[in-house]
């Protein structure tokens, strides 16, 4: 296997799981950096962003309420369970302004 299949298959199984049921604390480990990445970024309404890597969405749901309903945003995860969870907080927070795609960054 090509190392980026090996990654693939770790995040889509037992690593990806422990994001999942972790995914409140590791939220709030890296809330710093995705208040410093947003406020970097200076998003404003009606902007399109990518965010890669974005795992279960909290940077990608921050972005999408910072460009609002004009705006756009596209996550991109190789975990479909990561992304499956993006999916659900996108829904719960009423944010559809995202669209979420699996796909690994390093070679798409």
């Amino acid at each position: 296997l090509m190392a980026n299949e090996i990654e693939r298959e770790q995040w889509s199984g037992a690593v990806g799981a422990v994001w999942v049921r972790r995914q409140e604390d590791l939220d709030l480990l890296l809330a710093s950096v995705t208040d410093l990445l947003m406020e970097r970024a200076e998003l404003g309404q009606g902007k399109r962003v990518l965010d890669l890597g974005c795992g279960a969405g909290d940077s990608t749901l921050a972005a999408a309420r910072a460009v609002g309903p004009e705006g756009r945003v596209t996550g991109v995860d190789a975990a479909a369970q990561l992304l499956e969870l993006g999916r659900s907080r996108a829904a719960a927070a009423g944010l559809g302004n995202i669209d979420w795609h699996q796909g690994d960054a390093q070679t798409e």
